[in-house]
């Protein structure tokens, strides 16, 4: 029997794009990126993002094929401040998790900088992380960097739009 230091294996996750300016009231979308280096066979990923309900509001999320099966369903995903999404292989046929996860739909409600980020703690599986179906840890094994927004005010206009759903 081998035994590896914990950091060997490494998987990352990222927002795309990382830095980004909009005006109130416009929506915009944060694609959930993992980067698996190694190409570890992977059996899941759990996603729990953290934003500003007082500045963003999650709109919607957009699974990809990367995994084939999402959870929970559309309707429990978004919460106030909070999105939850996992992804999961079959057991007896894990991925190797290389690619766009999800994108999340964002509408700025309020100017003001804030960040978007995963909750994420150290050996801890009730938070964001990547199941590894080879070895028993949890491959992300550094705080993912979080994506900073800034809300720009827009015109009379574009607040008058947003009010109305336009």
């Amino acid at each position: 029997m081998f035994l590896f230091p914990k950091d060997i294996f490494a998987a990352s996750l990222g927002f795309e794009p990382s830095n980004i300016s909009v005006k109130n009231g416009q929506q915009f979308d944060l694609k959930v990126l993992v980067d698996n280096p190694d190409r570890q066979k992977i059996l899941g990923i759990d996603l729990v993002v953290k934003f500003d309900p007082k500045v963003l509001q999650a709109v919607k999320v957009s699974e990809t094929k990367l995994y084939p099966n999402y959870f929970p369903n559309e309707e429990v995903r978004i919460k106030d401040g909070e999105v939850v999404l996992s992804g999961a292989s079959e057991i007896t046929q894990p991925v190797d998790g290389q690619g766009q996860m999800a994108a999340i739909t964002f509408k700025a409600i309020r100017s003001g900088k804030t960040a978007v980020g995963f909750d994420w703690k150290a050996d801890s599986t009730n938070d964001t992380n990547i199941v590894s179906s080879e070895i028993d840890q949890d491959l992300l094994t550094s705080q993912p960097q979080p994506a900073q927004i800034e809300v720009k005010s827009g015109s009379l206009w574009d607040w008058l739009k947003s009010l109305l759903g336009f």
